[in-house]
Formats: C-alpha cells, sequence, structure tokens
C-alpha cells in the first residue's frame, strides 16, 4: 500500500528554518511510502487518514555550523571536562553515552572508534552504526559537552552525519539551533 509522505514541520521555533530563507532544501513534493499489507489493521487505517510525516527534522547542511573548537569560557560555562584523560578521543561523555546505548553489542565500541568515526572519510558499518547512535540517543546536553570535551567539533559532526547518511535524527533539532 502506497502512503501520501508529508513534509517535517518545525514547530520548534516559527520562522526558524525556513526553506524560504534558503536555510534548508524545500521537502516537497515527497515520494509516496510503501507500508506492507500485512501490517496490523490500525497502522493501515491511521496511514490512509493522516499521510506519514517524519519523526525528526533533518540535519542542516555540515557548512551551516562552525568548526571552532569550544572555547575554554564555554568549557567552563557547563563545567565541561579538561583532563587529557576525558577529552578528545577519550570523552567522557562519549564513552557514558556508548557505554549505556551499546550495552548489547557484542563488542562495545569505544570513545576512541567514535573519534575515528567523526573524522573518517569513508565509513565502515560499524562506523555508521556508532554514529547512528550517537545522532538517536545522545541528549542535547551530551552533544554539547561532547563538544566542549573536542570529541568533535559542530561542523566535524554535521559532516559526519551527511558521510553516513543519517539525514533525520534524534539530535537534529537541537543540533539545527546551534547553526551559525
Amino acid at each position: 500500500m502506497k502512503v501520501r509522505q508529508l513534509p517535517y514541520i518545525d514547530w520548534s521555533s516559527p520562522g526558524m528554518i525556513d526553506p524560504g530563507r534558503a536555510e534548508r532544501d524545500d521537502e516537497s513534493p515527497l515520494e509516496d511510502i510503501d507500508i506492507d499489507d500485512d501490517a496490523p489493521a490500525i497502522v493501515i487505517e491511521y496511514a490512509r487518514a493522516h499521510g506519514y510525516r517524519p519523526a525528526h527534522p533533518r540535519v542542516l547542511p555540515s557548512a551551516r555550523f562552525s568548526d571552532a573548537r569550544a572555547e575554554p569560557w564555554q568549557c567552563k560555562m557547563i563545567n565541561a571536562r579538561t583532563a587529557a584523560d576525558e577529552t578528545g578521543p577519550r570523552s567522557a561523555t562519549v564513552r557514558m553515552r556508548l557505554t549505556s546505548s551499546c550495552a548489547g553489542w557484542k563488542q562495545r565500541p569505544t570513545s576512541e572508534e567514535f573519534f575515528e568515526a567523526i573524522r573518517a572519510e569513508t565509513l565502515t558499518g560499524r562506523q555508521k552504526a556508532i554514529l547512528d547512535t550517537w545522532a538517536n540517543e545522545a541528549q542535547g546536553f551530551e552533544v554539547l559537552h561532547a563538544c566542549t570535551e573536542h570529541a568533535y567539533t559542530l561542523r566535524q559532526l554535521g559532516a559526519a552525519l551527511e558521510r553516513a547518511g543519517i539525514e533525520r535524527c534524534a539530535i537534529a533539532e537541537g543540533l539545527n539551533r546551534l547553526s551559525m
């Protein structure tokens, strides 16, 4: 069964993310999506009545984000870690999020793997999975803390999500608010 796909509406701040101002590409017209005919009747009924709308906004292009490292005053403002064994490739925030979110993985990813994935030009399947985990399970404060712990710049994060093909994710709304 084909279901009409509706554009995402960003209600977080009227006018903040506006295709008319070239802040993001217009999402219309969108292709219809397929739903299996053996889906539960309630799903089919709802889809016929309302269409489908993505749950998350698109991440803005990486060029819209700053490539500057977090300044010392920014780190101090949020009490970011500064010890060498808790920053950069050993970001404590990244380590804690991956430990929590990847508990069931056969081999749990490390903050060093995440650091490499952010910077990899060609991503492996595992690196894409690590980035997808971060993009959909990290909390807004964790995105900022990892940035102040120098795990990435916001532009590096945006570019890594682009390379991984992650255009919509849970952190998109908060990340987009940090654009230049």
